[in-house]
């Protein structure tokens, strides 16, 4: 859901629970520990006070969210599978 997101241009917070460590950059959202309540609600208020950089964060999380295609995905899968073989 997060790459989705992301996808659509919105800034994003996320958890480190949930892959966002591979995919949200601090130009595209937030990247916040696991069960970090303080943090996530620090975050909604910077998002809140600064709203005026949320549209860049937006076009820099759809860029992001581009590089993940489905043929990268192949490739990962089969780099990852072949080692088996």
């Amino acid at each position: 859901m997060l790459l989705e997101a992301m996808a659509c241009g919105l800034p994003a917070i996320a958890s480190a629970a949930t892959g966002g460590t591979d995919v949200l950059t601090e130009a595209s959202g937030r990247l916040l520990p696991v069960g970090d309540l303080d943090g996530l609600v620090d975050s909604l208020r910077w998002f809140n006070q600064n709203r005026s950089l949320l549209p860049a964060m937006g076009r820099a999380g759809r860029k992001r969210a581009e590089e993940y295609t489905w043929d990268r995905y192949r490739r990962a899968v089969t780099e990852a599978t072949s080692a088996f073989a």
